[in-house]
């Protein structure tokens, strides 16, 4: 009798686990946005298409575009500048550059991954766009640029509905001039062992018509514990958006007892007009991001 009642547990039990899980499918099938394939963008040199609905991915969602390069050479093409309602998705795109042959055509996949939504839906995201960058192959002809728009919600969609991003910009603010807010949200570990633990984590926004870039003054002195060091803080700030940038602290080069105990980083950084560009708009004294 026992027995009888262990197996008529274990069975309910793994009923219920099968409605939570059906419950948690249906859920994640309600957030997606329906599309039909279309032209999305379309000039003499290149014409983009979206070839396929959104779908679900292991990683988060995903979809198919085409692109046709009708030039003479061989493009080698990525994406970039990510953004849904004004929220920069750094990891959103196309994973890795592809090839596009002169006269052809090439079908990618495109992946939002579900870390990024920060809580947003994607059925009432009311503006998703973002950048295609195409070089020469052969090297000859200059890099070009166009941005991409994904078609707008329709139907009941279009219901004025909150779909705010969870990104908080409450630290503390270090730099508000030109258009741009930047706020120093403190040192952070990472959730997962690595060679890079800990960051210090910025709320960036970009609330002019341009894009930016954002990287260490890496001309000046560099400190941790008051002793030269180096960091990581690279990141692209796209025209009118909201994202975080993180300065990276590279475990390796420290001693184990230096790098548990940091308590004082300091550096100055620079805000320009682009990754390229000696154009800078902004130019940062020395801060200590732990003070």
């Amino acid at each position: 009798m026992k027995k009888r009642h262990i197996i008529l547990f274990s069975l309910a039990f793994m009923i219920v686990l099968s409605f939570t899980a059906c419950g948690e499918n249906k859920e994640k099938e309600s957030k997606l946005p329906v599309v039909e394939p279309s032209v999305l963008y379309e000039n003499s040199d290149y014409k983009v298409s979206l070839v396929s609905g959104v779908n679900e991915d292991i990683l988060g969602y995903s979809f198919d575009i085409e692109i046709q390069n009708n030039k003479s050479h061989s493009d080698i093409v990525s994406t970039k500048n990510v953004c849904m309602d004004g929220v920069y998705m750094p990891d959103a795109g196309v994973q890795e550059t592809f090839d596009v042959e002169a006269g052809g055509s090439t079908t990618v996949k495109f992946l939002i991954l579900e870390k990024d939504l920060k809580e947003m839906r994607l059925d009432r995201i009311k503006d998703f766009k973002f950048k295609l960058k195409f070089s020469a192959a052969n090297e000859v002809g200059e890099t070009e640029y166009i941005e991409v728009k994904m078609p707008a919600k329709e139907g009941e969609n279009d219901a004025d509905v909150e779909n705010k991003a969870s990104i908080d910009g409450s630290g503390d603010l270090i730099v508000d001039e030109a258009g741009i807010k930047i706020a120093n949200m403190g040192l952070k570990v990472q959730d997962e062992p690595s060679e890079i633990e800990k960051t210090v984590k910025l709320y960036v926004e970009n609330n002019t018509d341009t894009d930016l870039y954002l990287r260490a003054d890496y001309t000046k002195r560099i400190l941790i514990n008051d002793k030269e060091s180096n960091v990581l803080l690279s990141h692209e700030m796209p025209a009118n958006s909201k994202s975080y940038a993180y300065i990276y602290i590279d475990k390796a080069a420290f001693l184990e007892e230096d790098f548990d105990f940091i308590n004082s980083i300091k550096l100055s950084f620079l805000v320009e007009k682009s990754e390229l560009s000696d154009e800078i708009i902004i130019e940062t004294e020395e801060i200590d991001f732990l003070k």
